[in-house]
């Protein structure tokens, strides 16, 4: 096989290696650029050269090629957005750090929750594991003391929160960390900013759809084991044996009543924790958008919808549905048009609709319960249907 290697400029590239993918076979490029290499034709050739991508080329009937090499941008020549503009990262002075889009696309309901361990300096905490909950965050900790000790968030330059934006749509995300990189929002940058730009449409031949569907479980890191009524009695019973009691609080045969399930309204005997919760929830995210453009108007439009469901075991009942869950639907499209060379129109629509579902109690509370409540104090339904309510309070010793 012959070939030749371009630049950019069209111009032949000297000293570029043409190597045959997973061997030891190669050549060097001449001062114009050509090269000749003996290949088969299912070899795969690598051009390579500093600076530039590396480029694979199947062989297959090929007995000529001429490839134009593309230039690798580096970590300096790379272009972050910064307070009303853009610049190269090898001219900011400034604490700016940027994180690639992305490693932000994880199937969650909050885009603030997925920020935990992607940059140095930022502190993410969550305080609640409940469906569609979001997370406090901090860039270098908490500057200021009051109401608002959170960094400012901005999507394409509007304030707004950053859960209201999905992750498939950002394009770019920044953190401006310091004084110097803030300086321009004055007093409003003291707790640090993000910066936040969104998907826009480009020009291309034909529209491009993209499609994605994410599917998951939840579950608790651990849930603790609580005793069972066997040995909850026996426990009880050696409590007031080891006070000098003779009379132990719980008989022999109101133990075996306990324990046989004969009489579950007078006798019950309930593992709370497997009764509570669950093993397991479902997730689910689905994600669809359009993008494209002509050299006069461009596009983007995208529309998804999240789903988490919660922990809990929840009982048949017409009247209400106890369980927890989260569910969340988001649309944005953004238009741009060029109405003259020098004037640009853009249009920016995004709207979220977002539904939770959750008991009349929080679940501080029903962990409680399932922490004090023992398992002989009350059946979690009786023989006719009929549901005790657990005193928010101590209420017999059995309780």
């Amino acid at each position: 096989m012959t070939g030749r290697v371009l630049d950019e400029t069209k111009a032949g590239v000297p000293g570029a290696t043409v190597i045959v993918k997973g061997s030891t076979r190669g050549v060097i490029t001449g001062n114009d650029g050509t090269f000749s290499i003996d290949v088969k034709p299912t070899d795969v050739i690598e051009i390579s050269y500093l600076g530039y991508e590396t480029q694979s080329i199947p062989v297959g009937t090929k007995t000529n090629i001429v490839t134009e090499l593309v230039r690798k941008v580096s970590e300096l020549e790379a272009v972050t957005v910064v307070a009303y503009g853009k610049q190269r990262k090898e001219s900011i002075i400034g604490a700016i750090n940027t994180i690639d889009a992305g490693e932000l696309e994880v199937a969650s309901g909050s885009l603030s929750s997925n920020l935990a361990g992607k940059l140095a300096g930022i502190v993410v905490m969550q305080r609640t594991g409940e469906p569609g909950s979001s997370a406090e965050f901090w860039i270098r900790g908490q500057s200021t003391f009051g109401a608002k000790t959170t960094p400012l968030v901005l999507v394409d330059g509007i304030e707004r929160d950053m859960d209201f934006v999905d992750a498939d749509d950002i394009a770019t995300f920044s953190i401006l960390k310091d004084a110097t990189a803030t300086a321009l929002y004055g007093v409003r940058g003291a707790n640090g900013i993000i910066l936040i730009t969104t998907k826009r449409g480009t020009e291309m031949t034909a529209p491009q759809i993209r499609v994605k569907a994410e599917f998951g479980i939840t579950q608790p890191v651990q849930l603790p084991e609580l005793a069972n009524a066997s040995q909850w009695i026996d426990y009880y019973n050696e409590l007031y044996r080891d006070s000098g009691s003779t009379e132990m609080p719980i008989s022999d045969y109101a133990r075996q009543m306990y324990l046989s399930g004969r009489d579950p309204d007078l006798y019950p005997n309930v593992d709370w924790v497997n009764t509570i919760f669950k093993d397991l929830a479902m997730t689910g995210r689905v994600h669809a958008s359009v993008t494209g453009g002509s050299p006069k108007i461009r596009y983007y439009v995208s529309a998804s919808y999240y789903t988490e469901g919660g922990m809990f075991n929840v009982a048949d009942n017409d009247r209400y549905n106890a369980q927890m869950n989260f569910n969340k639907y988001s649309f944005r499209s953004n238009i741009d048009i060029d109405i003259t060379k020098s004037t640009q129109l853009g249009l920016s629509l995004s709207t979220q609709y977002t539904t939770k579902n959750a008991p009349c109690t929080t679940t501080n509370d029903l962990y409680a319960y399932t922490m004090y409540v023992t398992p002989v104090a009350t059946p979690t339904v009786f023989s006719n249907g009929f549901t005790k309510r657990i005193p928010s309070g101590r209420g017999s010793d059995w309780d």
